[in-house]
């Protein structure tokens, strides 16, 4: 890289929560990233990118992957979720490089199968 170069870079977080980027942005919607609802199609979902790009991504990107569809795939099989009364509020925090994060309160109920 040259000595006059300028290096430019976007904050994952603000690209991901951009209204020029996503439908309703600062709502969790896990349809969004399945390509179904024509209420989506104008996502940038490249705009998203959590384990980074080019040579120096994440190494165990594909690892994680696999391990969180199977994770997330046992928790909805075996349990029920409900965010509980104190959570309104949940997305008014401060996020500055690194987000600080509060806990997220939820009701866990055991699935009747």
């Amino acid at each position: 890289m040259s000595k006059t170069a300028t290096i430019v870079y976007v904050s994952p977080y603000a690209a991901s929560h951009s209204a020029l980027n996503f439908v309703r942005p600062d709502e969790f919607i896990p349809e969004r990233w399945l390509g179904e609802d024509p209420a989506f199609d104008g996502d940038h979902r490249d705009a998203s990118q959590p384990f980074s790009l080019g040579p120096q991504n994440c190494i165990g990107k594909n690892l994680a992957w696999h391990e969180m569809r199977l994770m997330v795939c046992k928790l909805l099989w075996h349990f029920d979720f409900k965010y509980t009364k104190e959570e309104k509020a949940w997305t008014d925090q401060k996020a500055f490089i690194a987000w600080e994060k509060r806990p997220l309160m939820v009701e866990v109920k055991v699935r009747e199968r």
